[in-house]
C-alpha cells in the first residue's frame, strides 16, 4: 500500500464525488489516504520550452528572442494562461506575440515524494516513499493472498476457521508480529503455530527474497 492520493481540481463537484466515493478509491488504488490540495505545484512541475520547428516558421527571426522571453518566465503562468485562454501573449518590441499550446513543448516532471500525472482539469499524485509500517503491511498482504490461495486449493470453505502451521523469520515474521490480528482475520486463522506440520494443505512459495513454508488444517469449533 502507499500512503496518500493527493488529487488537485477546479470542480468542486467532482471533488465531492471523489470524497464520496473515498473508500472505494482507497480500496482500488490501495492508498490509505486521501487528500486534495490548491497547489498543483506540490504534485508537478512543468517545463515549457518552444517548439522550435513551427515558431521558427511563424517567427523567424524573432525566434531567438521568444525562446530567450519563454525561458525567464514562469512556466505554471504560461501554462495557466493557455488551459484559460489557449493562449499566451507577450509583448516583444512593441509587438503582441501569442503562442498557442502547439508552439510550445511541455513536459512534467514529478514534485520529489510523488509520482505525479495531470491535464488542464485534474492533476493527480501518489506518494512514492514507504515507511517501515507500509512495507510491513505489504509483505502481510501478500501473505494473506497466498493464504486464500491455499485455502481454495484445498478445497476449504470459505467460514472454515483455520489454524496455521509455520516457522516463519526475518522481515515476514516481524510484519506478521506486527499485523497478527488482521493477518488472523483476514484468513480466518484462529491459531499461528510456530512448528512444522503436514496440515492438512501445505505450500511453499516466496514473498521478496524470503521462502515461507506453511501448511494449513481446518479447526472443528
Amino acid at each position: 500500500p502507499l500512503a496518500e492520493l493527493v488529487f488537485t481540481i477546479k470542480d468542486n463537484a467532482v471533488s465531492d464525488f471523489i470524497f464520496v466515493q473515498k473508500e472505494v478509491v482507497l480500496d482500488e488504488l490501495n492508498v490509505k489516504a486521501l487528500r486534495r490540495t490548491d497547489e498543483e505545484s506540490d504534485l508537478i512541475k512543468y517545463i515549457v520550452k518552444p517548439n522550435l520547428p513551427l515558431l521558427g516558421q511563424k517567427y523567424g527571426k524573432e525566434l531567438q528572442t521568444i525562446q530567450t522571453y519563454l525561458s525567464k518566465m514562469d512556466a505554471a503562468e504560461i501554462l495557466e494562461d493557455i488551459r484559460s485562454n489557449n493562449s499566451y501573449k507577450m509583448e516583444l518590441n512593441k509587438k503582441i506575440i501569442s503562442i498557442g499550446r502547439d508552439d510550445l513543448l511541455i513536459e512534467g516532471k514529478s514534485a520529489k515524494g510523488y509520482t505525479a500525472s495531470g491535464d488542464d482539469k485534474m492533476t493527480v499524485g501518489l506518494t512514492i516513499e514507504l515507511s517501515e509500517k507500509l512495507i510491513q503491511e505489504g509483505l502481510v498482504r501478500d501473505l494473506i493472498r497466498q493464504v486464500q490461495n491455499m485455502r481454495k486449493n484445498a478445497n476449504f470453505a470459505v467460514e472454515d476457521r483455520i489454524k496455521i502451521y509455520w516457522i516463519i523469520q526475518g522481515p515476514i515474521g516481524k510484519a506478521v508480529r506486527s499485523f497478527e490480528s488482521f493477518f488472523k482475520n483476514e484468513v480466518l486463522a484462529v491459531e499461528l503455530i510456530d512448528k512444522e506440520s503436514p496440515g492438512e494443505y501445505s505450500a511453499s512459495f516466496k514473498i521478496g527474497d524470503q521462502t515461507v513454508q506453511l501448511a494449513i488444517e481446518r479447526v472443528n469449533l
